[in-house]
């Protein structure tokens, strides 16, 4: 597994620059599972460029807001803001946040039950009052990943070699097919589960986490 944690200097181009921060990938026996979604072009597709480096191509979480769109302006086409990250790990503990004007987002990832259950826990902390707002999540699979739905909250997600795992999360899911890129002019498609909660005016440290978990444990053909 990895968390998106960079660390930069103000002086770097930004063109390369993905909405990732806080983003994750999974990979089990070798296959990957939850990915990074590549890029597929640079400046030919605008449109196909911006979706894959965008928000949503991403394992993240996010307010759906102006400030995690990406212009399609081609002059604006390799200028993207990064937010500073913090991080650190812990034997079976990793966490990360950013912060910005408003608020403070963190995710803390645990090992549970020697490494056969992830849990992913997300949270917002609210430093002064803003108005409402959508609170997102993304899970974006490799493809040949079959996605099948139990319940809102629950979902079977097995791989090619017919190995599965079991995700559940606190936030209702729904599935939609999405596009990924395992190299240059390179486009596929592939699945992810988005989910959203919306909130009134919020103010205050009010603390909103969402808990997210894998479970390896739910098939016994599958061993880390």
């Amino acid at each position: 597994m990895t968390l998106r944690h960079p660390t930069f200097k103000i002086s770097q181009p930004t063109g390369h620059f993905h909405k990732d921060e806080l983003s994750l990938t999974l990979i089990h026996n070798n296959s990957p599972l939850i990915i990074d979604p590549g890029t597929s072009t640079y400046s030919g597709n605008t449109k196909l460029r911006n979706q894959l480096r965008s928000v949503e191509s991403h394992s993240t979480f996010f307010l759906k807001n102006s400030e995690n769109q990406i212009s399609d302006d081609p002059k604006k086409l390799f200028e993207l803001r990064r937010k500073e990250i913090n991080s650190f790990g812990n034997g079976g503990l990793m966490h990360a946040n950013i912060k910005s004007n408003n608020f403070e987002q963190q995710r803390q990832i645990s090992f549970l039950d020697d490494a056969q259950k992830i849990c992913v826990e997300d949270s917002w902390v609210f430093q002064k009052k803003i108005k409402a707002q959508t609170l997102s999540w993304n899970w974006v699979f490799a493809e040949n990943i079959i996605v099948e739905k139990r319940s809102s909250y629950s979902w079977t997600v097995t791989t090619k070699s017919n190995e599965s795992f079991l995700l559940s999360s606190t936030v209702p899911l729904n599935v939609d097919a999405w596009l990924c890129s395992s190299g240059y002019t390179d486009i596929k498609t592939c699945y992810k589960l988005t989910g959203s909660i919306s909130s009134n005016a919020l103010s205050g440290k009010v603390v909103t986490t969402i808990c997210t978990e894998f479970d390896y444990s739910s098939n016994d053909s599958m061993t880390t």
